[in-house]
């Protein structure tokens, strides 16, 4: 599927951090998502305290 020039938006208030054509994205869950090239990988994050997961309403 090719989305070179054109975008579709999926959220609001999303920060998504870019490097080069690399994008970093968190999880609430505690991860970092890695998007290249049409493909992803996750990595998890290792705290010294435990992730906590906050209702946001």
């Amino acid at each position: 599927m090719e989305y070179r020039n054109s975008c579709r938006k999926f959220a609001d208030s999303l920060d998504i951090n870019v490097y080069e054509n690399t994008f970093f994205i968190t999880e609430r869950e505690g991860n970092i998502v890695e998007l290249e090239n049409q493909s992803f990988e996750r990595f998890p994050v290792e705290t010294s305290d435990p992730i906590v997961h906050v209702g946001e309403g």
